[in-house]
């Protein structure tokens, strides 16, 4: 029997780090952090609060640098997004990068649509294809009726909706969400995972978190970071099934934080 005409394809790296470092004064904020997220997964970072997961975040994204290569990091820092290299083509991995920060960076006193508007100015568009765009996009997220309210005047829920798809209006291949479900109730957060969920089919997303159980539940495959450190990475039943008797992440992470 030919074993060969159904081979497993495992997907491509759409995000590849090495040996990323990041020091604060006299804080390591990050220590020689390497990571491997494929293409079209949905990767959880998770952590406590200071671990290193927004520092990790705004690397990536281009906001800030890291450090240099020392003789204390691993080896030589390494880095690339859909084969562009994090430290030499920044402007090419904004075209492709969506990035939603912890806190809704909004304007107030315009209107959801006009949100929309503001952010997609930086990204080439014919007039009728951005409107259309824009519209679809509310849709999307349930968001359409509300369009011309002025957002000071939205939920916590509609915040978040509307933060989610002002990083969605360029196309992105890649979504980074930063703690996007912090202060959410319950099924508030089980809204966004669903909206995060179903965006998967067109990129790549990497999200950070402290609710370890959500992640537990939605992500394809997570990495422990505790004081600027990986300390695992997998499925989450794989890393739960190597260290018994833990039965959960959250349980995993308490072992590996205090081992």
């Amino acid at each position: 029997m030919n074993n060969d005409r159904n081979p497993i394809v495992i997907p491509k790296p759409a995000i590849e780090i090495k040996n990323i470092s990041k020091t604060f004064g006299k804080t390591r904020a990050l220590d020689s952090v390497s990571l491997s997220i494929r293409e079209n997964e949905l990767f959880g970072l998770l952590g406590p609060n200071g671990a290193g997961k927004t520092t990790l975040l705004r690397i990536l994204s281009t906001l800030i640098p890291a450090d240099p290569s020392n003789q204390a990091d691993l080896g030589p820092r390494q880095g690339q997004i859909l084969g562009f290299d994090l430290f030499k083509e920044r402007d090419r991995i904004r075209e492709i990068l969506g990035y939603v920060p912890q806190r809704d960076a909004l304007y107030g006193d315009l209107s959801a649509m006009d949100n929309l508007i503001f952010f997609s100015q930086p990204y080439p568009m014919d007039k009728r294809d951005r409107r259309e765009r824009l519209e679809s996009l509310l849709n999307r997220v349930g968001l359409y009726h509300r369009k011309n309210d002025l957002v000071k005047d939205f939920s916590g829920g509609l915040l978040k909706r509307l933060s989610i798809i002002c990083a969605l209006v360029h196309r992105p291949k890649v979504l980074f969400l930063d703690e996007v479900t912090v202060g959410l109730d319950t099924p508030l957060r089980r809204e966004i995972w669903n909206l995060i969920k179903e965006w998967k089919r067109e990129g790549t997303i990497l999200v950070t978190t402290h609710y370890i159980p959500d992640a537990q539940n939605n992500c394809d495959r997570v990495a422990l970071i505790y004081e600027g450190r990986i300390l695992d990475c997998g499925r989450p039943q794989e890393i739960i099934a190597r260290f018994p008797p833990a039965t959960n992440l959250e349980e995993v992470a308490l072992i590996c934080q205090n081992g």
